[in-house]
C-alpha cells in the first residue's frame, strides 16, 4: 500500500532553502500555509484555522524551486504525505510533510506591483473604410461581388 498523494495550493510561508545531501542530491525546503475560509450569514468571510505543510523537492526541480519560490510566492504542490512525530522539550509533536513533490507556480502578478499596462494601439494599423464590403460581411459569408 503506497502512501496518499495529495495537492496543496498555498502560500510559501519562509523563501525556499536549497542543500544538498552528503551524496550531493539537491534539496529544496520550505513550509506551505493554506486555509479556507466559511461565508457568514451577512455575506463576509472568516478565515479558518490555517494548515502548515513541510515541504521537500529533490534534484533538478528543487534548483528550480529555490530561485522562484519566496515568502508569500503563491503554489500548488503534489507529493506524498508523511506524517512525523517528534518531541521538543518534553512536548511531543506532529507534523506533515509532502516528499518527492513537484511545485507549481501560479501566474499572478507579484504583491506590491502595479497591473501591467495595456499595450498601445497599433500605430501601423489602417482604419476600415466605412463604405468596405468586405469588412461588413460576417466571415462565412460569400464574396460581396
Amino acid at each position: 500500500m503506497s502512501l496518499p498523494e495529495v495537492t496543496i495550493a498555498g502560500r510559501a510561508t519562509n523563501d525556499a532553502e536549497l542543500r544538498a545531501t552528503p551524496s550531493g542530491v539537491a534539496v529544496a525546503n520550505f513550509r506551505v500555509a493554506c486555509n479556507d475560509s466559511k461565508r457568514n450569514d451577512d455575506g463576509t468571510y472568516t478565515d479558518l484555522e490555517a494548515l502548515f505543510v513541510n515541504v521537500a523537492i529533490w534534484k533538478d526541480a528543487a534548483e528550480a524551486v529555490a530561485e522562484h519560490v519566496r515568502k508569500g510566492t503563491k503554489v500548488v504542490v503534489t507529493g506524498r504525505l508523511y506524517q512525523r512525530e517528534y518531541e521538543t522539550n518534553g512536548e511531543k509533536r506532529t507534523s506533515l510533510e509532502l516528499k518527492f513533490a513537484t511545485c507549481s507556480l501560479p501566474i499572478d502578478k507579484p504583491r506590491g506591483q502595479a497591473p501591467a499596462a495595456r499595450p498601445a494601439a497599433d500605430p501601423w494599423a489602417t482604419p476600415v473604410p466605412s463604405g468596405d464590403a468586405w469588412a461588413a460581411a460576417p466571415a462565412n459569408s460569400t464574396p460581396p461581388f
